[in-house]
């Protein structure tokens, strides 16, 4: 399937999971699968979906105001797509808020991952519940046919750079649970050993691997961040009154000995900006305890 530059208003089926806006459907490995450039309007559930397809293009599309999330990627077993350049805008959270597709209330975002080993780079993401979101804490199985078969909470990220939310309802970038791994998969995404989702290999090593989220920028959001995650570095991330600037609640040691879980990142706040005020002294005091003690590393402004 190759659409380019097409306008899709009024589009989807709600509550019926599958009829989507514009949807690349268990094509497996599929590299001239390209949507881009396309403006979806007024859709009445997901905006785009990506599901049980690898090496597709998702790039430089227009969702707004779609009931449910921008982008979707449904299963977990999902390789190797590129999501670039795409613009997720909401326009009144009332609009989008709907529960029959992340099956928690009432939560959707603007781009929403269960297949996490996808190329996420330079997105806008705007006035979504959560900006987004990568649901590990109850996505752990996967989804659909790929249920059971997959842990998408460990699969390692593709390359991940240059995202940007503002003014979302909950969280900006949301990664809730994630602890990249060394999974051994088959070409379709799938577990050829589910022992490989574990914590340590058979012999006792970590069986971590290092992802890094660089040069994202949240601002306006309540919270940015996750509950637990490990192996994952940020480099070069920018907050700017945000509630929450750095919500995180577990980690780890790195498994490839690197000391820094935030490096060359810049914290701003405006204490006469309300979002800011709420959390400003708890932001502060999580990031210190993560970041490297040179004046040029990490910053305070306010």
């Amino acid at each position: 399937m190759d659409m380019r530059y097409a306008r899709v208003e009024f589009c989807g089926q709600r509550p019926v999971m599958g009829r989507y806006c514009l949807h690349f459907h268990l094509l497996k490995k599929c590299p001239r699968c390209v949507f881009q450039g396309n403006a979806v309007v007024d859709g009445e559930h997901v905006g785009i979906t990506v599901h049980g397809t690898h090496d597709a293009l998702v790039d430089q599309n227009v969702v707004w105001d779609a009931k449910a999330n921008g982008l979707y990627i449904e299963d977990g077993n999902e390789l190797r797509n590129t999501l670039s350049q795409n613009v997720m805008i909401c326009s009144s959270l009332r609009k989008c808020r709907v529960s029959w597709v992340s099956g928690a209330s009432s939560q959707t975002a603007g781009i929403f991952m269960i297949g996490m080993s996808n190329n996420i780079v330079e997105n806008r993401i705007v006035g979504y519940e959560n900006g987004i979101w990568t649901p590990g804490s109850f996505r752990g199985s996967g989804h659909g046919k790929a249920f059971g078969k997959v842990c998408p909470q460990f699969y390692p990220f593709g390359e991940w750079r240059g995202n940007t939310c503002h003014d979302c309802n909950r969280f900006g970038l949301y990664l809730d649970h994630q602890y990249p791994r060394n999974v051994k998969i088959d070409e379709d995404g799938l577990l050829l050993d589910k022992d490989s989702c574990e914590w340590f290999t058979k012999d006792g090593a970590d069986n971590g691997v290092v992802n890094e989220v660089r040069d994202e920028v949240n601002w306006h959001n309540t919270y940015v961040g996750q509950y637990a995650i490990g192996d994952i570095q940020f480099i070069n991330y920018t907050s700017v009154n945000n509630g929450h600037a750095m919500y995180w609640k577990v980690g780890k040691d790195f498994v490839d000995g690197r000391l820094w879980h935030l490096l060359d990142s810049v914290f701003a706040n405006d204490p006469s900006n309300r979002c800011s005020t709420q959390t400003l002294d708890d932001s502060r005091h999580q990031v210190r305890h993560m970041c490297q003690a040179t004046s040029n590393m990490c910053y305070w402004i306010f």
